[in-house]
């Protein structure tokens, strides 16, 4: 349950389940910032904030120095913050640059990595080349490439397969 008594659970964002089948927590205070709660016996912020929703934008932050994962070149994000909070644009704040992407190519282009024996949430590392150094550049890619709706003949085809 939640610490912070203004929180609210959106419908379909509660009580999520992490891969080791341990309850992680999703909230959203009434000014737009996403809580994260992770299960009890996890040392280090157990709660935190992960983001915050402006508009149709979802902000968040990030430090160079401290959250740059060279190993997999990127920044590491909450992927249940990514593919199930309501947004169409995500927006890195790295110092006082920002960066754009949009959550289809976030989701599209993201490599997954899961912290299980750290007890964090899964997560999805974007590198800082996906992303555009302004908002228009970032729904342009969204325009050029359009979601792929399965044809009819496409689903027969996997059904006889």
């Amino acid at each position: 349950m939640s610490n912070n008594k203004n929180a609210r659970t959106l419908p379909g964002i509660g009580d999520m389940q992490m891969q080791d089948t341990q309850a992680v927590r999703l909230s959203q205070t009434p000014g737009g910032k996403w809580m994260l709660q992770l299960p009890e016996g996890k040392n280090y912020k157990q709660r935190r904030m992960i983001g915050q929703s402006i508009g149709d934008e979802l902000h968040v932050s990030r430090d160079p120095d401290r959250h740059f994962f060279y190993r997999y070149n990127g920044y590491g994000f909450s992927y249940d913050l990514l593919s199930r909070v309501p947004y169409q644009i995500l927006v890195l704040h790295l110092h006082a640059n920002k960066l754009y992407i949009s959550k289809r190519k976030a989701l599209k282009t993201g490599r997954f990595l899961n912290f299980k024996k750290r007890r964090l949430e899964r997560q999805l590392f974007l590198s800082p080349d996906e992303f555009y150094p302004d908002r228009q550049s970032a729904e342009k890619w969204d325009l050029e490439n359009p979601e792929r709706k399965k044809h009819e003949t496409d689903i027969q085809g996997e059904l006889f397969a």
